[in-house]
């Protein structure tokens, strides 16, 4: 509050001013700080964005490693079983093999070709 006048037989003479200056609500925002603010929020919301898709990417690694673990598995269980066929099938060739000599030469012997 201030008044035009400093004397006091002006004051009784003449009408007196007086200028208020009333600021209501906050305090002038200092538009530096605000940026700087706004700045930090963007870089804060960006890095929780980065770290959702980190998270997300880890967990795709983690289920494509889950899925080669049990293609591997079942390629090696695969892979026993066709081992296990080929023998089979040679012992029951050899054994064929073996029966149909025995049975030939039998039969060579009977009709006394040998």
């Amino acid at each position: 509050m201030q008044s035009n006048s400093t004397n006091i037989i002006s004051f009784v003479s003449n009408k007196l001013r007086f200028h208020f200056d009333i600021q209501v609500g906050e305090n002038p925002l200092d538009f530096h700080i605000i940026d700087a603010k706004d700045k930090v929020k963007e870089v804060t919301y960006g890095l929780e964005n980065l770290q959702g898709e980190m998270n997300h990417i880890i967990k795709e690694q983690e289920y494509q490693r889950g899925r080669e673990d049990d293609y591997k598995q079942t390629s090696e269980d695969t892979n026993g079983n066709v081992l296990w066929w080929a023998i089979i099938q040679l012992l029951i060739l050899a054994s064929v093999g073996i029966w149909q000599i025995k049975h030939l030469k039998d039969f060579l012997i009977a009709k006394k070709v040998v």
